[in-house]
């Protein structure tokens, strides 16, 4: 059974900090390290996604919107753990307008306050 979410609410920053390639040549990306500055909780969180978009780990079209989207377009950020079953690890990005989300599936998800960082 998957485990509740961790929700970032109030979002007054987001960013794409870093992108981490097995080769410079394959776009195969093994780390994403997204930024994000929420009011609930309050403070400044560096998440950094294992293997992302899986399953084949290429960002494409989803890596070029994840880079231009803006904080003021974001409702919330729900990240969850995944599980043993079917479940990957993925996070959710809930936008304003037209209540449309951006999902972000990966191997595991560090830099959540409070979950143990190997899952």
């Amino acid at each position: 059974m998957e485990k509740p979410p961790y929700v970032f609410r109030i979002i007054t920053y987001f960013s794409v900090g870093s992108v981490e390639k097995k080769n410079p040549r394959i776009d195969y990306i093994t780390k994403l390290t997204l930024e994000i500055g929420s009011e609930l909780p309050k403070g400044k969180f560096s998440l950094e996604l294992t293997k992302p978009f899986q399953p084949l780990c290429r960002g494409g079209e989803k890596l070029i919107n994840l880079q231009y989207l803006d904080h003021n377009d974001i409702e919330s950020i729900s990240t969850f753990r995944g599980s043993n079953g079917e479940k990957k690890a993925r996070i959710e990005i809930q936008m304003k307008e037209h209540g449309s989300t951006i999902y972000v599936k990966c191997g595991r998800i560090e830099g959540i306050p409070g979950w143990n960082e190997r899952q």
